[in-house]
């Protein structure tokens, strides 16, 4: 107990004595605060121990702290933590020594190794490269930005999943008719009639920026109210060329699309359309943009088609970023129709025609002249789904 005694006056003469308190015969109460303050986090685990063989408790030993050191007291779950710990064997107050981080993280040892993780995995995040090489996330960060000059991209959406023969398919697709276009040029595009079946639905959700308001500083963010898409739906088969809407067909309810039907809507609404609005393209010659659907590949449709002169223009699989229904009409169609609540299927018809009358009479040109750019970009990415159009 005599050791324990001492070690304890020793700290409190350390403590005096860098003060220079020793002079006085008593402390006055101003430099209370600093004697405090001046504690280390070694000081006051001695004071725990000295308690310890008290046989104190851990909170006997945090009320003492407290009253004693006041706001300089350590927590309840330290002194607790440090009781167990001496109680446990220890008798080292000191931290034990830790290795210490390079000055600098980005050493070519390091660069190298953050590459390698990244082969490993590319969606590792800068935190988990950190923990796993020992060093801060801002480091890691710097690496890759810096000396490796990489950047984080989000996976894009795609129709589907490729298979080589789908990628060479396209390719070669796209290939020949650039060459057909560069004999025919504007001639070609003129005879192209694009056709394709869509889902018009009673509710559809507002895109971000259709649903951004102007506000104050202090405004609220807006808020909106997220409903079911699915309640009510039609389906409508829609046929097009570069001067105007040929056929929009509402397929009416519980009706199965198949060969004969879609040959039925040629029959008594696309040809009789053409010539009624555009008998020139008749005497052009219609060439005919669908895709590989089962129906539009049934034999008696195909057989009809040939019978009217009609040419079909090679569409590869899986491929909706060609057909200017896909990339160019349906989208705006729909654009303007979203955010509106439709009660029935007739609302829905309404609505649809009359967006798709807005859109034609801003012009329908981009739709089939789009597509000498975008078999371009497929030629020029190898078939592979290609960005920035």
């Amino acid at each position: 107990m005599s050791i324990i005694m001492d070690t304890c006056k020793q700290i409190l003469l350390k403590k005096s004595s860098s003060l220079h308190f020793y002079h006085h015969p008593r402390t006055p109460s101003m430099e209370l605060p600093a004697i405090r303050a001046s504690f280390t986090k070694e000081d006051i685990r001695t004071l725990i121990k000295f308690h310890v063989l008290l046989n104190k408790s851990a909170m006997e030993i945090h009320t003492i702290l407290r009253e004693t050191l006041q706001e300089f007291a350590p927590s309840y779950e330290t002194v607790r933590t440090w009781s167990n710990v001496i109680k446990g064997g220890q008798h080292e107050m000191k931290d034990a020594p830790r290795s210490e981080r390079p000055l600098s993280a980005t050493t070519p040892q390091t660069v190298q190794r953050v590459e390698e993780l990244l082969a490993e995995d590319r969606r590792l995040t800068c935190e988990q490269i950190a923990l796993s090489l020992d060093i801060s996330a801002n480091s890691a960060y710097r690496i890759i930005k810096e000396n490796l000059g990489k950047r984080k991209i989000c996976a894009k959406w795609i129709p589907h999943a490729l298979t080589e023969e789908h990628v060479q398919s396209r390719a070669s697709t796209c290939a020949s008719h650039l060459r057909r276009f560069r004999r025919e040029r504007q001639m070609l595009l003129e005879r192209i009639v694009a056709c394709d079946e869509t889902w018009a639905y009673s509710w559809e959700p507002e895109l971000k920026r259709q649903s951004s308001e102007w506000c104050g500083p202090d405004s609220p963010r807006p808020t909106k109210v997220l409903k079911s898409q699915f309640s009510k739906k039609v389906m409508h088969i829609v046929f097009f060329w570069m001067h105007g809407v040929i056929c929009d067909h509402a397929v009416p309810k519980g009706t199965t699309i198949n060969g004969d039907y879609y040959l039925h809507v040629l029959r008594t609404h696309v040809r009789p359309a053409i010539r009624k609005k555009y008998p020139e393209l008749l005497h052009k010659g219609v060439i005919l943009l669908q895709d590989n659907a089962s129906p539009h590949r049934k034999k008696e449709v195909l057989e009809t088609l040939e019978q009217w002169g009609w040419e079909i223009l090679a569409h590869p699989a899986y491929s909706p970023d060609l057909s200017p229904c896909d990339f160019f009409l349906f989208p705006k169609v729909k654009e303007s129709m979203r955010g509106q609540h439709f009660n029935d299927e007739e609302g829905i018809n309404l609505a649809f025609k009359s967006a798709l009358n807005s859109v034609a009479k801003c012009g329908l040109n981009d739709g089939i002249e789009g597509l000498v750019p975008r078999w371009q970009k497929c030629v020029d990415s190898h078939g592979h789904y290609f960005e920035g159009l």
